[in-house]
């Protein structure tokens, strides 16, 4: 797939910009919502982390932020760095050509504060859906939120939906707010941790990409 292609769908997509919107207002609400101090941010397969830089562009605490933008697509994250420096945000961004896939590319950044799972869930194993939630508590520190999509018709839809709200739940998550774009486009959820932090296992892959799906 060619990702700079796909990236450009926001641009005709009233569905995907109405997602980018409520990614950008919960990412901006989360970092609100940390304590008084620093605020790490992981983004998983992050693009050109036109999210991360809507949020942070005119946030009150934009200073106190660091985010590391994990990505193996070497043109999304150029694109992105450019958009940072022109944002005034490239001190606060980092950019990382990464496989987010595997735990070991998480040593020394986690835990984090927020944790964004953003546009890539139907993309990747869907098997490998459950064990990516369970995972979450390696990254996520007490405290912690998770922004999350899904599209609600593709990839099984509304039950896939619900599945993800459940191995939130089970992963210690409470969810502090629910959107959907519209009823054939995206669901968006932030969760808050409230579980036990767990060890990084550098050696767990959390997912692979499916390269036959593409939504």
């Amino acid at each position: 797939m060619d990702w700079s292609d796909w990236h450009r769908r926001y641009e005709s997509s009233p569905s995907l910009s109405a997602r980018l919107r409520i990614v950008c207002k919960e990412l901006a609400a989360a970092i609100e919502e940390t304590p008084a101090g620093p605020v790490r941010i992981l983004s998983l397969c992050a693009g050109d982390g036109r999210d991360v830089i809507g949020a942070l562009r005119h946030h009150p605490r934009r200073h106190d932020v660091t985010a590391w933008l994990l990505d193996t697509h070497e043109e999304s994250l150029a694109r992105g760095a450019k958009a940072s420096v022109a944002a005034g945000l490239e001190r606060q961004i980092r950019f990382v050509q990464a496989d987010a896939g595997l735990a070991a590319n998480y040593s020394g950044i986690a835990p984090a504060d927020v944790v964004l799972i953003s546009g890539f869930l139907g993309h990747i194993r869907q098997r490998d859906l459950p064990g990516l939630f369970a995972s979450l508590p390696m990254l996520c520190r007490r405290g912690a939120s998770v922004i999350w999509n899904k599209h609600r018709v593709a990839n099984d839809g509304p039950a896939a939906v619900r599945a993800i709200c459940g191995w939130l739940a089970d992963a210690g998550f409470v969810e502090s707010h629910f959107e959907i774009t519209d009823e054939d486009g995206y669901a968006v959820g932030r969760a808050r941790f409230r579980g036990r932090p767990l060890e990084l296992d550098p050696g767990r892959v959390l997912f692979e990409f499916d390269k036959e799906r593409a939504v």
